[in-house]
């Protein structure tokens, strides 16, 4: 899993070797919380397909801005630099599990 800030996401974007799902957090947001452990069974179990990302929106509001993220918790789908998918508040994991499956 990799931290993303504002100064340094368009580049790990446009350089990652797999495509990137990108969870947009907060540490105040209670649904985030609940989250975070279906973010780190994606990452388990698709390490070698996806490279999971995590930025903290009250951290990296430009970002947040620049990604249009309207509501928390986030998930954003990357696949050289474009966005794929997004999926906003808590999504079922199948829902994931599919979206990331599809990817070439």
């Amino acid at each position: 899993m990799v931290n993303l800030t504002d100064s340094a996401i368009e580049t790990f974007l446009l350089q990652a070797p797999l495509p990137v799902l990108v969870d947009c957090w907060s540490y105040r947001h209670e649904p985030c919380r609940i989250n975070a452990p279906l973010v780190d069974a994606l990452c388990r179990q698709f390490k070698e397909k996806v490279i999971i990302g995590k930025l903290n929106v009250d951290d990296n509001p430009y970002s947040a801005g620049r990604y249009n993220i309207t509501a928390i918790p986030a998930l954003l789908l990357f696949k050289n630099g474009k966005l794929l998918k997004k999926f906003l508040g808590n999504t079922a994991k199948d829902t994931l599990l599919k979206a990331i499956e599809a990817l070439p």
